[in-house]
């Protein structure tokens, strides 16, 4: 603006997308002597005719997706003070966002679907093959949404120039400070089959986890000359 002063800005933009195909997943946990899922003998796909532990089932293909966006807004000023003398303020807003979707086995409707006597709503872990049709295998996962904000406010300022005169040269100095403001915010919801992928069940939502951290330190630095050839 003039040729003391002069105002400074930046904008920094980021859109990164990430998608991970897990592939099918045997989510089922089963050692020999204990398994958490049983299938009854009730299931029209049972051949044992009695209740069996099981501990393989693969359920649908799971695709885990985050997508991130970034942005730092940086707004200063820098100029002269008297002849020999500078100095610099700046402030910026840096805040990114995540949306995280990933995909999980609801067990209590797995264990229903394995109790099931119906063929058309009973899972079928015998099989080499899908353990049910595409319907009946998206009704036992969910969804969960995970939202996760960090933002980080700071501002710094520092003058510097020549504080006195020595014999082998001039004694420079700076004098500053900084400050930050960081808050980390995360949320998770689960989402019901079938539906919008963004309408959650309340319910099952958990509290949002909330961090907040200050900061800030004043800043000097001395620049004195020991010798000075001539």
């Amino acid at each position: 603006m003039t040729p003391s002063l002069t105002l400074f800005t930046e904008l920094l933009y980021a859109h990164v997308r990430a998608d991970v195909d897990l592939g099918p997943q045997q989510d089922l946990f089963g050692v020999i002597g204990f398994q958490s899922f049983s299938v009854s003998a009730a299931n029209p796909f049972n051949p044992f005719g009695e209740v069996v532990g099981i501990a393989v089932l693969t359920p649908p293909e799971y695709v885990n997706s985050q997508t991130t966006d970034f942005v730092r807004p940086v707004i200063g000023a820098r100029g002269t003070l008297l002849s020999n003398w500078q100095w610099e303020a700046s402030a910026w807003d840096s805040e990114d966002k995540s949306i995280s979707m990933s995909q999980h086995l609801n067990d209590v409707a797995a264990q229903t679907a394995l109790n099931s006597s119906d063929p058309s709503t009973a899972l079928n872990p015998f099989t080499a093959g899908p353990p049910g049709s595409p319907q009946l295998l998206q009704s036992v996962s969910y969804w969960q949404r995970s939202v996760t904000k960090g933002q980080l406010l700071a501002a710094t300022g520092f003058v510097r120039g020549p504080l006195m005169q020595l014999p082998a040269g001039p004694l420079n100095m700076v004098f500053g400070a900084e400050y930050n403001h960081t808050r980390f915010i995360q949320i998770r919801c689960r989402h019901r089959p079938f539906l919008a992928r963004m309408q959650p069940i309340t319910a099952l939502a958990t509290p949002p986890l909330q961090k907040r951290r200050f900061h800030y330190s004043p800043v000097t630095e001395t620049h004195r000359p020991v010798l000075h050839w001539h």
